[in-house]
């Protein structure tokens, strides 16, 4: 049909496939440095990233209606079917996202026990911002996240959207596998992860 052999239709694909990556991957971190115009994207992006990483039961609720309060909820909530675990993740489309004031207040009202909402049998444990970047030193980052964990009764992380890329691409690729624990371990230390090599060293 094609005027090709089925090999030589694999190989042409296979050699496309690279490209491809590097064309999403550029699209995802031009989403995150987009200042907020790209943010339904970045959120929808983000959520794939996860459920590709290995939390296959995670859902983008970023436009989800609260029913019975007022507020909303974060972004994405982030489960995996072999983890009795879940959290939140938000995203920010910024590389110098700065832990504002009336985000951390969100982390203690409409937040603080909304995973309940989406299912009572599976306990919150963490909560994870996702951006760009990061404003500020990491003593000035730390102390953030120390108050914003207080906020949120349970830890606050905060990882960049190039670590959860390069995350899912070596997961992708099988140089990883069965991170899910790993990765769930490093966001309930409340600490700020920069690269994936920081993710997977928090819990050596």
């Amino acid at each position: 049909k094609w005027g090709k052999s089925c090999a030589q239709i694999s190989k042409a694909i296979e050699k496309v496939k690279p490209e491809a990556r590097t064309v999403a991957r550029d699209s995802i971190i031009t989403a995150s440095l987009s200042g907020g115009k790209e943010a339904l994207k970045l959120e929808k992006a983000v959520t794939y990233l996860f459920r590709n990483i290995g939390f296959n039961e995670s859902f983008h609720t970023g436009n989800k209606v609260a029913k019975a309060r007022d507020g909303a909820y974060p972004d994405i909530y982030i489960k995996a079917s072999t983890s009795s675990i879940c959290g939140w993740g938000d995203t920010k489309a910024t590389i110098k996202y700065n832990f504002s004031l009336q985000d951390r207040e969100k982390l203690g009202s409409y937040y603080k026990d909304s995973s309940e909402e989406i299912d009572r049998t599976v306990p919150c444990k963490y909560f994870v911002y996702i951006a760009a970047g990061f404003h500020g030193r990491k003593d000035t980052i730390d102390a953030l996240l120390r108050n914003a964990s207080e906020k949120f009764a349970r830890p606050v992380s905060a990882v960049t959207v190039r670590a959860l890329l390069d995350l899912e691409e070596q997961v992708r690729e099988g140089t990883l596998v069965d991170v899910v624990a790993s990765v769930e371990e490093a966001f309930q230390k409340g600490a700020l992860y920069v690269s994936a090599s920081d993710v997977l060293l928090a819990t050596k």
